[in-house]
């Protein structure tokens, strides 16, 4: 029996997936997966159909539905692949913490590692974007995901910072990382450059050292 990938359990139990012992049946659905994401990258998810998936992976529309239940189910079980595949950027944000740098050193490289897991495959993020504009689901999965980059940003100025770590404290990271989210989402199309793009992850970075010297100073 093929070992199941580290999503596949996650995936069964919030129903995206039907599960499978069969080792062929989890090759299909990775099949399927990378189909579905090449669909993303290129036509975005409204425009992506079961059709056009099913042609890209070379097999057949009721093969998809034999494993997914619906097209928005794909999706998520992509962007869950994707999180899992993230974790080298998670290690990294844990090795932060441990650093004896400066706090504004480590929150441009908190950012410059966020940039890095956000600029791989923007494109297919920017599709899961735009069904969570009409799914409650969807956007729930975007917001636990803000969420969790924030508190790692929030876990770094605490600990460096010896800022107070209370519920309020921790709401105002939370919007804090909405806004460094929505920023980025947009930074990565073809024709904006690298040094714009380090602008931006400047001006992002003195805006949170001027949040921890508020901070302080309460």
């Amino acid at each position: 029996m093929q070992k199941k990938p580290k999503w596949w359990g996650t995936a069964v139990a919030y129903g995206w997936i039907f599960d499978s012992k069969q080792a062929r049946a989890i090759e299909k659905a990775e099949v399927i997966l990378d189909a579905a994401d090449a669909c993303f990258l290129n036509l975005g998810y409204e425009k992506t159909t079961i059709s056009r998936i099913a042609k890209t992976a070379s097999t057949s529309v009721g093969s998809i539905y034999q494993r997914f239940p619906e097209k928005k189910h794909i999706m998520f079980v992509s962007r869950l692949r994707q999180f899992v595949r993230e974790d080298v950027y998670r290690l990294q944000l844990s090795e932060l913490q441990r650093s004896s740098k400066s706090t504004e050193d480590l929150v441009f490289k908190h950012l410059m590692t966020l940039s890095a897991s956000m600029r791989e495959r923007y494109k297919v993020r920017r599709a899961f974007k735009e069904l969570a504009r009409s799914d409650k689901q969807a956007a729930q999965i975007r917001h636990d995901n803000i969420e969790f980059w924030g508190d790692h940003l929030m876990d770094l100025l605490i600990r460096k910072e010896q800022l107070r770590d209370t519920p309020g404290l921790r709401a105002k990271g939370a919007f804090l990382s909405k806004i460094i989210f929505s920023t980025l989402d947009d930074l990565f199309e073809d024709d904006l450059s690298d040094s714009f793009s380090l602008n931006v992850v400047l001006m992002l970075r003195d805006m949170i050292m001027s949040f921890v010297r508020q901070h302080k100073l309460q």
